[in-house]
């Protein structure tokens, strides 16, 4: 038996080069066993008693845990700096204009965007058409599910049209037209919602009359002219506001980013 091998093997040293590998396993195993016994004879942890008294505190306090400083507070808790949220002014604006927009903005799209509405709605007033057309029987209670494709068509076509119209957007020429489109659109809704509806205009009514008819009534034509102009204005020079809600127009896939 070579003790050379052995002493290596119990001191923890590597295997040399050239030795005798079952000696330096022998001292190797004896090593292992000395730790191992050490450990199972080392005296178990203590463990204080419930109802014993805490170990006083150190002046240092104790290690690791936090200490009491004299304004009151902890020291090193965890919890200590933590501050509650907050909701400042512009945040509470931002989702006081989200409200506002997931409420009004499907009510105001015709208006703000007239050729994507007008697209989107001749798309699915044809898709209805070829229902009609082809349907076997289109008034049978049967095939009601058949008259979701117009919907579905609409829905589809509207955002398509939508993202269309902001591409096109950049051009000056489409921007006045739509521009003059919505202000057209907001005076003749004004018109309507102020006027007498009991003396409607009659079909086929010349340029001529409608002035005479307009100057009847100055109150309703000025609220008309109010309103557009107003109109004109927030559309033209709210920058931020417009960019808001393009923000929203972006997270419905209605505007590419």
């Amino acid at each position: 038996m070579s003790q050379r091998d052995v002493e290596d093997g119990r001191t923890g040293q590597p295997f040399r080069s050239g030795g005798n590998l079952n000696d330096w396993i022998i001292g190797d195993s004896l090593r292992k066993h000395n730790e191992y016994m050490t450990r199972a004879n080392a005296a178990p942890p203590s463990i204080p008693s419930p109802w014993s008294d805490p170990p006083a505190l150190a002046s240092g306090g104790w290690s690791g845990a936090p200490s009491p400083t004299s304004s009151g507070d902890w020291e090193g808790f965890p919890g200590r700096d933590f501050t509650p949220p907050t909701v400042t002014g512009v945040e509470l604006r931002g989702c006081l204009f989200s409200l506002i927009a997931l409420v009004a903005g499907p009510v105001f799209w015709p208006i703000l965007y007239p050729f994507s509405v007008a697209a989107a709605f001749a798309g699915a007033v044809g898709s209805a058409a070829l229902v009609y057309r082809f349907a076997p029987n289109p008034l049978d209670p049967r095939l009601g599910l058949l008259w979701l494709v117009p919907l579905l068509v609409l829905l589809v076509s509207l955002v398509i049209a939508s993202r269309i119209d902001h591409k096109l957007a950049p051009n000056l020429g489409y921007r006045i037209a739509r521009h003059i489109a919505r202000l057209a659109l907001v005076g003749a809704l004004t018109w309507y919602m102020v006027g007498d509806k009991s003396n409607p205009l009659r079909t086929g009514t010349s340029l001529l009359d409608l002035l005479r008819h307009a100057a009847a009534e100055p109150v309703r034509l000025a609220l008309a002219v109010g309103a557009v102009v107003g109109v004109h204005f927030l559309l033209w020079n709210a920058r931020s506001l417009r960019s808001k809600w393009h923000e929203h127009l972006e997270a419905f896939r209605l505007r590419s980013s």
